[in-house]
């Protein structure tokens, strides 16, 4: 990434923090506006797949072709762009490489009539595995254009891979210090769409992270997957050990009528992660829409949409060290899509199960501020726990939410309040109960508004 783009994006952050929306079209801009650097620069050089004799029929086995080119690329310096025709290219291993001493990497599909080129595999491999040493993590890579396709199969008892270790990704890629994936096509992937993070994670060591991360515009369709047993794998997006990152614009959907099984999280903010913002996502069909553990902090969770569970958005921390607090601003957060009956395997526990399960022990996400959101239990669709969101965290802002439940009154469910917060203000409450642990943090509610008949120990 050049030192300009780099600076544009501190001031894209800096704007966004203060709340300004328009952050995604300049986002756009300057995309756009790095990659016309690219071609300005006298160390950049361009190639293409084909010339390393990819046959792009979708017959030939092109996974040689396209490895013997990108290992060509590595061994460059400076910046260098894979350029890969429309196409369908048929592969039968990983394309997994070393970055090596190329500085910036760009691999961009070349769409044709607004069709991507398509790398599908028919085995259990990860598409694009890329990597550096965790013990000298360097390397800035891109990926963008491209239609990626696995092998996964709808949920049966006799599914060759549900609830074993091994799990696959769409696009992979550890221990590098830039990454960038745009507008991108991923479907069919059992395990992660998209992993970025560290092989050797060290929560005492903040030295190994990446810098910066852009995950934007894509498409993750059916990529899912559960091992119970663990619960290590089975994300549309994945993340560790990252800073300054931007999550923007992805629409991550598990297909619960074609894959007949949830996965285990749409996205994932974990070990190290800090200062992400997150935005204008659709997530459906996870067993939880957004994890939040074991990172930073310092996050912007903002106008997401969950849909498709029972369960969107779960922080839990026992820190190891104190966490920054966080933001969960403008999303709207429902079980609509959750067929009735559906028999999916769970892997959360039932007492977590709610729109929101905000967990932080010890006063670690002190700070954190829940407002403007939209938490609704629709009595269309399947909704068993006692819980609309619960809130086991002390010195935490829930302001200006409307807590939504269309149930009726014999299986009304449940605000729960556990730790003091700072501020109960300005909330909405229709057709749920309130709950609260300790009553005598009276003084920190108020101006919050009742609609039909609410059950409660405190005046709202």
């Amino acid at each position: 990434m050049t030192c300009t783009s780099c600076s544009l994006l501190e001031t894209i952050k800096n704007l966004w923090m203060k709340g300004v929306i328009i952050v995604i079209a300049l986002l756009i801009v300057v995309i756009r506006y790095g990659y016309a650097l690219e071609s300005d620069r006298n160390d950049t050089t361009f190639i293409s797949v084909s010339s390393f004799g990819s046959k792009g029929n979708g017959k030939a086995d092109d996974a040689a072709a396209l490895l013997k080119c990108l290992d060509w690329a590595t061994q460059n310096k400076g910046i260098v762009v894979v350029r890969i025709p429309y196409g369908i290219y048929l592969i039968s291993r990983s394309l997994k490489f070393n970055i090596n001493d190329c500085r910036q990497l760009i691999i961009r599909g070349q769409a044709r009539n607004g069709n991507k080129p398509l790398i599908i595999s028919n085995n259990f491999i990860t598409i694009f595995d890329v990597y550096s040493y965790y013990w000298a993590p360097k390397g800035s890579l891109t990926i963008s254009g491209l239609a990626i396709q696995g092998d996964n199969v709808p949920f049966s008892p006799a599914h060759p891979y549900f609830n074993k270790p091994s799990f696959c990704s769409g696009i992979r890629i550890l221990n590098l210090k830039y990454a960038t994936i745009l507008n991108n096509e991923i479907r069919n992937i059992y395990g992660n769409g998209i992993s970025i993070g560290y092989s050797n994670i060290n929560l005492k060591n903040l030295n190994n992270r990446y810098d910066r991360v852009t995950i934007g515009n894509n498409s993750i369709v059916n990529c899912w997957g559960l091992h119970p047993e663990k619960d290590d794998y089975g994300d549309g997006i994945y993340t560790n050990s990252m800073k300054n990152a931007l999550i923007y614009n992805n629409r991550i959907i598990n297909n619960l009528k074609k894959t007949k099984q949830f996965g285990r999280a749409g996205l994932v903010l974990e070990y190290n992660d800090e200062n992400c913002i997150v935005s204008n996502n659709y997530i459906f069909g996870y067993d939880r829409g957004i994890h939040i553990e074991s990172d930073i902090g310092g996050h912007i969770i903002r106008n997401n949409i969950l849909e498709g569970s029972d369960f969107g958005i779960l922080i839990y921390d026992v820190p190891a060290v104190m966490n920054k607090p966080i933001q969960i601003i403008s999303n709207k957060i429902s079980n609509r899509g959750l067929p009735f009956h559906n028999g999916f395997r769970r892997i959360r526990n039932s007492e977590e199960r709610c729109l929101l399960s905000f967990f932080a022990k010890e006063g670690c996400r002190k700070g954190s501020e829940i407002i403007f959101n939209q938490f609704e239990i629709d009595s269309g669709y399947d909704y068993k726990y006692s819980s609309v969101a619960r809130f086991l965290a002390s010195g935490i802002i829930v302001k200006d939410n409307a807590f939504i439940s269309h149930l009726p009154l014999p299986i009304r469910k449940t605000v729960n309040i556990y730790l003091p917060v700072d501020s109960l203000v300005g909330n909405t409450f229709n057709n749920v109960n309130v709950s609260c642990t300790n009553p005598e943090q009276q003084h920190a509610v108020r101006n919050n508004k009742v609609i039909n008949e609410v059950k409660t120990n405190l005046k709202l």
